[in-house]
């Protein structure tokens, strides 16, 4: 029991740090981030990457439902960032040249229009081929993970959510 409470306050101070990390000089944070900001974040969550990524998560999910019942939508959209760059990072798989998942996965989510009419436009890859790849790696990623575990979880939404801009992309551009 105090094995347990003593990871839960460690993965706080952790998770505090990472939300810190993304602060003005003043500890305060204006949403959206810049890409300052969103860099710092992203160090800091490198940082503290490793075996205990699963309870970090479970911490930040426990953060935001708690955010969400007392209404602090800016918290709760910190909280959600934080976990975009955490999936960014874990679902990443280097390459040369990087796959066409891979170069929407590393770029920012408010980038991922830009990168994917790219992609279509420079007949990188097709909208059937695109859909494969992310489904594979979606597969990969549900298999590979533990079932109902935050990892996957979180790494699943984000693949979810590349999915959906990706096709609002393409309904928009009338790419087929």
């Amino acid at each position: 029991m105090k094995q347990t409470e003593g990871q839960l306050s460690q993965s706080a101070s952790t998770l505090q740090s990472i939300l810190i990390a993304a602060a003005d000089e003043n500890g305060e944070w204006h949403l959206p981030l810049t890409a300052k900001q969103s860099a710092s974040m992203q160090q800091a969550l490198d940082r503290h990457l490793g075996p205990g990524d699963e309870a970090l998560l479970s911490t930040a999910f426990s953060y935001m439902r708690k955010a969400a019942d007392d209404k602090q939508d800016g918290m709760i959209s910190l909280l959600q960032k934080m976990l975009q760059l955490y999936a960014a990072k874990a679902l990443y798989r280097a390459g040369s040249p990087p796959s066409p998942v891979d170069e929407v996965i590393s770029a920012g989510e408010e980038q991922w229009e830009q990168v994917i009419k790219h992609l279509l436009e420079s007949e990188i890859t097709t909208e059937n081929g695109f859909l494969e790849d992310l489904q594979k790696r979606m597969e990969s990623t549900v298999l590979g993970q533990s079932s109902g575990s935050y990892t996957q979880r979180v790494q699943a939404e984000y693949l979810k959510e590349i999915e959906a801009r990706f096709r609002e992309t393409c309904q928009s551009e009338g790419a087929n």
